[in-house]
């Protein structure tokens, strides 16, 4: 039999049954498991998108197992690195009567470093030293307590001043043995950032017969920040580390420090030039990025040739060739542009479009490849995501819908005379006016998805003024969203205001999260600098930034939301939407073509559906992920 054959016959045979908790037979599950072997036999990139409840995660790894061809799997997420180590690749190599050897690599920051923790003088709590004593693998994630912030960058590995194999702990390195490991598992579970950065250092991903790209949404972003260059304030703390923790004499200690403020100085007007939606006038910062690249040869040349400051001086070189990288970029098709990262703010210099480099760095190093995840397309069209990431023009494209019975379990609404876009206070109290509602039919089991921060306050100033009895306020920016999500899994009985970061990767499944309410159409903000470039670079090729980027990515973000909705069979649920231009405007047709199929009727049709099937009746959360 071939591969094909093959992976359809161990799809209806006993043993998926028995190595699946759950198992239910499904159709576009197999399809795509087809597809996936036959880019395994006939080389090439296939985009598949899978909608939820498909099981694409099986549906790659089958095939992939049955080849016994090496196989990298990239994701975004650490919970889907996690359930593939843990859950999906052991259930595979049941299905076929086998142990499949699976390893998972986390990037360097992830891993303690033992050149950086002797020249700390191992000075530190007693459990942390018994940890560094006793730890087999150095992953800090293992650590029996959390490593305070502010001391773990001066214990985890860091790009910027690994000695690689100069180090004279390299043969006990923790990240080295981890990546040695991997590179000989027949399955790589690595994120898209360590991907794209060990193609681009060229010593890191072996030879392998398959690339999957799960999450492949993701990709492009984790493209422009892994190729993109970047200048903060606290990259120069490795350097300060080497130089306060050396056996240099304090004059000459003195000195470097000195360069060291000098460079900080340098850094600090060159971040702190122009505000987040203007545009950055490199031309003018080009004689400052050369005074940055000179306190860097000199702290370069006052930290060599010492074991106890090689690092530092290695971590001053990065950052002159980052400042150099920076000033070479006047009149690219790149976008350099500043932003917050925390407390402080970074320079950024980030590729317009990261197609042409994913196509030589990518996939021109995989003879087969597959690129999935539950967004890939625009109403079933994949051109934005085909040319944002440089894929083949002769990819194999294929939509495989979600098994789900979306217009028996769930109702889209979208009410009438809703206020404006622009209307902040308005839209604020429609949005706490149907979420209490909903909340109150449903005892809780609701979320408010935002497009900004600024509605969210309103809304949330708006439910303190019109509580509902016995329902709490989970508000994003009041307590941190793992908190958020762990307090209404315990006690669904509340109502979730969040912004972007809960858009995507909440898992609420069974009868969590009964009610869904989105504030506006997720068009992304024009005003950012990258957005703005993007869209001139557009206008000067004569399309349509609209059509082309500012619609395709609304499409997607409005689909991931939706998502959140239903995550099993047994969900029922209602989704409201307040933005008339769904219906009014002609692109709305596009925006809603993008969805699962719910069944659409009014406000009070959707609140009766939520009367009649909501509440605690519904599967249980744990019954849905089974």
């Amino acid at each position: 039999m071939n591969l094909t054959e093959r992976v359809t016959e161990a799809f209806s045979g006993p043993a998926a049954a028995q190595a699946v908790p759950g198992f239910v037979h499904r159709q576009s599950q197999v399809e795509m498991a087809v597809r996936v072997a036959e880019t395994l036999e006939w080389g090439g990139l296939a985009m598949l998108e899978a909608g939820t409840g498909v099981g694409k995660s099986i549906a790659y790894l089958l095939p992939a197992v049955l080849s016994g061809r090496k196989c990298v799997v990239s994701t975004a997420t650490i919970a889907l690195q996690d359930q593939l180590l843990h859950k999906d690749i052991p259930a595979v190599g049941r299905m076929v009567g086998v142990n499949v050897d699976a390893a998972l690599l986390k990037g360097r920051g992830n891993y303690l470093c033992l050149r950086k923790w002797s020249l700390s003088g191992g000075e530190a709590q007693g459990w942390l030293q018994a940890w560094v004593r006793d730890t087999p693998d150095g992953d800090i994630g293992h650590a029996p307590r959390e490593i305070p912030a502010g001391l773990r960058p001066k214990l985890a590995g860091d790009g910027l001043d690994c000695l690689g194999t100069q180090c004279g702990s390299f043969s006990q390195c923790f990240y080295y043995k981890a990546r040695n490991a991997a590179r000989k598992a027949s399955i790589m579970v690595l994120n898209h950032h360590l991907l794209l950065c060990g193609l681009a250092s060229g010593d890191l991903i072996p030879e392998a017969g398959l690339l999957v790209v799960d999450e492949a949404h993701q990709l492009a972003d984790a493209a422009g920040e892994c190729l993109g260059v970047m200048l903060s304030v606290p990259m120069l703390d490795p350097v300060i580390d080497a130089v306060i923790q050396s056996g240099l004499e304090p004059g000459r200690k003195e000195g470097l420090l000195g360069a060291v403020r000098s460079a900080a100085a340098a850094i600090n007007v060159l971040t702190g030039t122009t505000a987040d939606d203007a545009e950055y006038p490199l031309s003018l910062m080009l004689p400052e990025l050369d005074a940055l690249m000179g306190f860097c040869d000199t702290l370069k040349e006052g930290l060599s040739g010492r074991d106890d400051t090689m690092g530092g001086g290695q971590a001053a070189a990065a950052i002159g060739e980052a400042a150099r990288r920076i000033a070479e970029l006047e009149g690219s098709d790149w976008c350099v542009f500043t932003e917050e990262a925390g407390r402080q703010r970074v320079l950024k210099g980030v590729p317009l479009e990261p197609g042409p480099e994913l196509s030589t760095l990518v996939w021109d190093v995989f003879s087969s490849a597959v690129l999935t995840s539950a967004t890939l397309s625009v109403a079933g069209d994949f051109s934005y995501f085909s040319r944002r990431l440089g894929v083949p023009s002769e990819f194999y494209g294929e939509v495989f819908p979600s098994p789900f019975s979306y217009p028996d379990q769930a109702m889209l609404a979208i009410p009438e005379a809703l206020p404006s876009r622009d209307d902040h206070q308005s839209l604020a109290d429609t949005a706490w006016r149907i979420a209490s509602g909903l909340a109150r039919i449903l005892g809780g089991r609701t979320m408010v998805l935002f497009t900004s921060y600024r509605n969210l306050e309103l809304t949330l100033e708006a439910s303190q003024n019109d509580p509902v009895a016995g329902v709490r306020v989970l508000a994003q920016g009041q307590m941190p969203r793992s908190a958020i999500l762990d307090s209404f899994r315990k006690d669904p009985g509340a109502v979730i205001l969040g912004t972007r970061s809960f858009w995507e990767g909440i898992d609420l499944a069974g009868d969590l999260l009964q009610g869904l309410v989105i504030d506006r159409i997720p068009f992304p903000s024009p005003g950012h600098p990258l957005m703005r470039a993007r869209i001139a670079s557009l206008e000067a090729r004569g399309e349509s930034p609209f059509m082309s980027l500012m619609l395709p990515i609304a499409a997607i973000r409005l689909r991931q939301g939706a998502g959140r909705l239903i995550r099993s069979s047994g969900d029922r649920g209602v989704l409201v939407l307040l933005d008339e231009k769904l219906i009014r405007a002609g692109y709305g047709k596009t925006l809603l073509a993008s969805l699962p199929p719910f069944r659409r009727g009014s406000l009070e049709e959707a609140l009766t559906f939520a009367g009649e099937h909501g509440g605690a009746g519904g599967v249980s959360g744990a019954e849905a992920n089974a």
